[in-house]
């Protein structure tokens, strides 16, 4: 059995299958299986009914049952004295037998070159050879494509373990330049409604930054990330995103609508949701460029206890291998404006929110990205 192994590549690629019957009940079989490594089936006919049919059955006789007790337990013969005589027969695809070997002695057996040989008889040597080519260049082609993506996860681990150690660098400066903001403090008791609103609005943005950085450091040392959820009504935290999006100059002068079916509350940690709504609007707004009557369309749908916000753009959409790319981490289709983290990031808070993102694209058409979350009742 271990020779038949070793040349079961050769007979699979010439279109071959393998094929053993040993009397031993199916568990003995499976021992077999995981003592010796064996790939090919391997069937149990522990009442040794096909190895009568095939008259090769024999009762060991009374006089050389002491002999054979050394060499065979009685259970792996289910308690019988008869046993198979040693065959092997190599049909072809209509059952006719081309080939075979049969030997009281159970010390001789088919030779493995034996069965490849007349394997190439049936085939013919110049298609065994062709059949044996492809299959081998077949197996080169996987593992060229395995290793292939086993050289992007590691460049992508290098990449991210680069900006996690420069991030943690980055997060004491980016704190100490942060720090004159809360000179606000000093000022927001005279200040306006509009103001004071004006005001939020920037220690808001302050937290997320910070909250930003520590998620790409977190992300890029693929540590877990802690969430603060609370409950939150869905619409007013969409429309604040919206009022945040504006003072971005690339989406400002942008026609933004609404289709918000539901009105009830998620919980979720709003921060987060806020830079991935202010994520996909910015990209939204970007595909917009040098578009004539571009808008986005911020739709909201309830389904199956989710609701689904999606951010709509009449842009240029993307071909199908860019929308195939754009959730791995560092691929971006802004050049040196964009660092291929964006969409990674977005999807790890979405998922960490216990729902999914995903997006639809057709060039020159529009894209839809569209993300869902769990509805929360209390």
């Amino acid at each position: 059995m271990q020779a038949q192994q070793e040349a079961l590549e050769e007979i699979n690629a010439m279109g071959g299958r393998l094929l053993a019957i040993a009397p031993q009940t199916s568990d003995k079989s499976f021992q077999l299986y995981k003592d010796m490594g064996i790939q090919f089936e391997l069937l149990s006919d522990p009442e040794q009914k096909v190895i009568k049919n095939y008259q090769l059955q024999f009762e060991v006789p009374e006089s050389l049952r002491q002999f054979h007790r050394s060499l065979i337990k009685q259970d792996d013969i289910n308690g019988s004295w008869n046993l198979p005589v040693p065959a092997t027969f190599v049909l072809d695809q209509q059952g006719v037998v081309c080939g075979r070997h049969v030997s009281a002695d159970f010390l001789i057996r088919m030779e493995p070159i034996e069965i490849i040989g007349t394997l190439e008889r049936l085939l013919g040597k110049d298609e065994a050879l062709s059949a044996y080519l492809h299959s081998k260049n077949e197996i080169l082609r996987n593992t060229l494509k395995e290793l292939t993506q086993t050289q992007e996860q590691l460049l992508r681990k290098e990449k991210k373990a680069v900006i996690g150690d420069l991030t943690a660098g980055l997060v004491h400066e980016i704190k100490n330049l942060l720090n004159p903001i809360s000179f606000l403090d000093l000022m927001v008791d005279d200040f306006s409604t509009k103001n004071k609103q004006y005001a939020k609005y920037i220690y808001d943005s302050r937290t997320r930054i910070l909250e930003l950085i520590d998620e790409v450091r977190l992300l890029a040392k693929e540590e877990e990330v802690q969430y603060k959820t609370v409950l939150y009504a869905l619409n007013p935290v969409i429309k604040e995103v919206v009022n945040l999006s504006l003072l971005d100059p690339d989406v400002k002068n942008k026609q933004i609508d609404f289709e918000l079916n539901y009105l009830g509350n998620v919980k979720i940690d709003k921060n987060k949701i806020i830079q991935v709504l202010l994520n996909l609007i910015r990209n939204a707004a970007h595909a917009l460029k040098n578009i004539t009557h571009g808008k986005i369309i911020i739709k909201t749908l309830v389904e199956q206890g989710l609701v689904t916000i999606s951010i709509i753009d009449n842009g240029i959409g993307m071909e199908q291998e860019v929308l195939d790319k754009i959730w791995k981490p560092f691929f971006t289709t802004k050049g040196d404006n964009g660092t291929g983290l964006g969409l990674d990031i977005c999807r790890n808070i979405i998922e960490n929110h216990g729902g999914k993102i995903g997006c639809n694209s057709l060039k020159n058409q529009g894209t839809e990205f569209y993300f869902s979350l769990p509805i929360t009742v209390e």
